[in-house]
């Protein structure tokens, strides 16, 4: 029998190393990433950077085909605090259903995911998204 997975900060934080440390530069590259509400930065701008990598980006449907969640620091705050945030349940619901839809699902803060991005523009003098990251 399956354990059930209970979203928390540690569930949240899992897959930081992997995106900063392991992912390729490429990684976003076809994927779907889904991103909650609270945003700190400008959340049109990181879709269009996402977009750029080749990307799809969206913050209004938590489908079965999206790869990537990616969580705001304000989510990630208010759990800290016991505050479970409604797409929050949602995803756990997903996780814990029958046939496990989302088991390859990776799931990242609002700054790993800058961090990311401002790592490959670095790697490849990607000037267009680093005036996009600055325009954040």
């Amino acid at each position: 029998m399956k354990e059930k997975i209970i979203i928390n900060q540690d569930y949240l934080l899992k897959d930081q190393k992997f995106i900063l440390e392991e992912a390729p530069l490429n990684y976003f590259y076809g994927k779907e990433v889904f991103f909650t509400s609270g945003f700190s930065k400008n959340k049109s701008i990181l879709f269009q950077i996402l977009g750029n990598l080749g990307a799809y980006a969206n913050d209004y449907e938590l489908d079965n085909s999206i790869n990537v969640f990616v969580v705001s620091d304000s989510i990630l705050e208010s759990l800290g605090t016991g505050s479970k945030d409604n797409i929050l349940e949602t995803l756990e619901t997903k996780l814990n259903s029958k046939g496990q839809p989302l088991k390859d699902l990776i799931i990242i803060t609002e700054p790993t995911l800058i961090d990311f991005v401002n790592k490959r523009a670095s790697f490849y003098s990607d000037r267009v998204t680093q005036e996009l990251l600055n325009a954040l």
